[in-house]
């Protein structure tokens, strides 16, 4: 009868509170119990803790910008630090096209790699000061690859206004360079 008062505030006056009580309390079991210290929700709590712990926190654009995460200092800006990186890049390439080359064309391979180390250079562009560029890509984006070049300079290649030339094994490919696919997460 205490729950039947408590809720009677709530619920209409007469015939119509009482259908609703019956109908909706009534015949149902109503399980009075402090759910959070049960063990089982006490289980899934911590469960959801250390899931929660374990996940990485990405980085945000904001703070990518403030904490300028995506710049390479000074320091690192030399070509020869870049060149096993190349070395690299070769090897992964020409595995690449060695293992998957069975079935499907090679130029559609090529244009899949993931650039980030090769050896690229510019062989035509819209801006004529690009011709010519030749570098290691440092860093693939969506819309442009960061290169050093031999005179240890950071360059930004727009992919959408030039084509490039790089090599694979005897291989050397030309190609619009926004037809490169990447699949970089952030760019």
């Amino acid at each position: 009868e205490a729950v039947r008062a408590f809720i009677g505030q709530f619920l209409p006056e007469g015939a119509v509170g009482d259908v609703a009580y019956k109908k909706k309390v009534a015949s149902k079991v109503l399980v009075l119990e402090n759910v959070i210290r049960t063990p089982s929700f006490a289980k899934v709590n911590q469960r959801r803790r250390m899931r929660q712990a374990a996940r990485v926190q990405q980085a945000g654009t904001k703070e990518i910008k403030t904490r300028k995460l995506n710049e390479i200092p000074k320091d690192a800006q030399k070509y020869s630090l870049y060149l096993p990186l190349h070395e690299q890049w070769c090897s992964y390439a020409k595995s690449v096209m060695k293992n998957k080359a069975a079935g499907r064309k090679r130029d559609e391979l090529a244009l899949q790699l993931d650039m980030t180390g090769s050896l690229v250079e510019v062989v035509r562009c819209r801006d004529p000061s690009m011709v010519g560029l030749r570098g290691i890509v440092v860093r693939d984006g969506k819309n442009a690859f960061t290169v050093i070049t031999e005179e240890n300079q950071l360059k930004t290649i727009i992919k959408r206004l030039c084509t490039i030339s790089y090599t694979i094994g005897e291989l050397q490919i030309i190609c619009q360079s926004h037809a490169i696919r990447t699949k970089s997460s952030r760019s």
